[in-house]
């Protein structure tokens, strides 16, 4: 191992409610994508910051497919 740090380049952003989110975003001046929506009400939008960082958002039906944590953890709320 090295004394390297890692370099953060990503956040992904799982948001309850969406639309707020990606406004409050938009408020602070941030160039979000044009959010998309399947027709099982997945949604995902992203923005690329200037310095290459990438800030991801998706929302509760779309984090289930890809975090099995996720899925176990939406019985016990």
């Amino acid at each position: 191992m090295t004394d390297a740090m890692p370099i953060l380049n990503q956040l992904n952003i799982v948001a309850k409610d969406f639309h707020a989110t990606i406004e409050f975003y938009r408020r602070l001046g941030v160039n979000v994508t044009d959010a998309s929506e399947s027709a099982d009400g997945i949604r995902h939008a992203k923005a690329l910051l200037p310095n290459g960082f990438v800030l991801e958002f998706d929302n509760h039906a779309l984090a289930r497919t890809y975090n099995v944590a996720w899925r176990l953890s939406e019985g016990s709320s």
